[in-house]
């Protein structure tokens, strides 16, 4: 299914988005600092990387450029 209108109710199909998440895409333009969204400094983050294990053994690992990806907020629709 692509298109999940026919199982929303009236109320929130007449629902607008938020002004702030409407301006979360100018934020990922390289360079733009943006501080409407509260997003905080990844720097900030207490995590240097991540390993889980699975329960067939393999092991995912998750360095620090990628779990502070992770951890930061993204547009409401999902990354692509």
């Amino acid at each position: 299914i692509k298109d999940y209108t026919q199982f929303l109710s009236r109320r929130t199909l007449r629902r607008k988005p938020s002004a702030i998440r409407k301006l979360t895409p100018l934020s990922l333009i390289p360079g733009m600092i943006s501080l409407a969204g509260g997003l905080p400094n990844p720097a900030t983050f207490p995590f240097a990387s991540m390993n889980v294990e699975l329960l067939d053994g393999t092991t995912l690992s998750l360095p620090a450029a990628e779990l502070a990806k992770g951890l930061q907020y993204s547009p409401t629709p999902g990354l692509p």
